[in-house]
């Protein structure tokens, strides 16, 4: 059984970015990766880390040219602890949960050492009382990291509307140099 990270991890934060330059008047406009109403914060974590945070890991922005959104990405560690490491946007309230209305999350992946290729990572979303008690847990898509970042999606209906939800990327079977790269990172109202 993975035991998921107590919600109360610190952020590390990150040196200032400059973000990534428009795109010229005759090239057609990029598909946004991060959905219109994200309610995450630093969802491509361009100026710093802020409020992401990690467990049994270290993470640092970090430049990527086929980053998904912007210029930089998540470089997420493992720190030899354990079996299992993650990043998420742990025990804060991202969301004003609303009994009912259903939460999609998304992120991008894909492994950031040879070490990592092949390994399981998922996505999950947690709903959590104001105290921290887990209300429910979902897991949702499972991949396994490759070379090119591929999406991840979650779906969570809140149960209160007074409770926290947050975000986590988890990679199991960890080892030694294993790292992961995240960017992109959403959670939206609506299916």
């Amino acid at each position: 059984s993975l035991t998921l990270p107590a919600p109360s991890n610190p952020p590390r934060r990150g040196p200032a970015m400059t973000p990534k330059p428009s795109p010229s008047p005759t090239s057609p406009a990029p598909t946004p990766v991060v959905p219109r109403g994200n309610l995450l914060a630093n969802a491509s974590l361009e100026s710093s880390l802020a409020p992401w945070s990690t467990w049994h890991g270290t993470v640092r922005r970090s430049p990527a040219d086929d980053a998904p959104d912007g210029r930089r990405v998540a470089r997420v560690r493992f720190d030899g602890v354990g079996t299992a490491f993650s990043l998420g946007h742990l025990g804060r309230r991202v969301a004003a949960a609303r009994a009912g209305v259903a939460l999609q999350a998304q992120a991008h992946v894909r492994a950031g050492s040879s070490r990592a290729v092949g390994k399981p990572l998922a996505i999950y979303v947690r709903e959590t009382t104001p105290s921290g008690r887990l209300v429910q847990r979902v897991r949702g898509s499972i991949v396994r990291l490759g070379a090119e970042f591929v999406p991840l999606r979650a779906t969570l209906t809140p149960r209160s509307r007074h409770n926290r939800v947050d975000v986590l990327l988890v990679q199991r079977r960890a080892a030694a140099g294993d790292v992961f790269l995240a960017d992109a990172l959403s959670l939206t109202r609506g299916s």
